[in-house]
């Protein structure tokens, strides 16, 4: 989420702001590849990521962390 992004927000000029994780999202899919190359372990076919959808009215508290 940029700064320009929350103002738009806050002013009402978009509703809501959809998140993604993309930093959670690279490293899973370093990880999964490493572990069925490299260590030949079984891993899973679906890894779902979850999303934020932020408003004017939670985006105060939104506060997003790594992992």
């Amino acid at each position: 989420m940029t700064n320009r992004n929350a103002e738009c927000l806050r002013r009402g000029n978009i509703s809501f702001i959809i998140t993604q994780h993309a930093y959670q999202q690279g490293f899973l899919s370093i990880d999964t590849l490493f572990k069925a190359i490299v260590l030949k372990k079984k891993v899973r076919q679906a890894n779902y990521m979850p999303i934020d959808l932020i408003t004017k009215e939670n985006i105060d508290f939104y506060h997003r962390t790594l992992l």
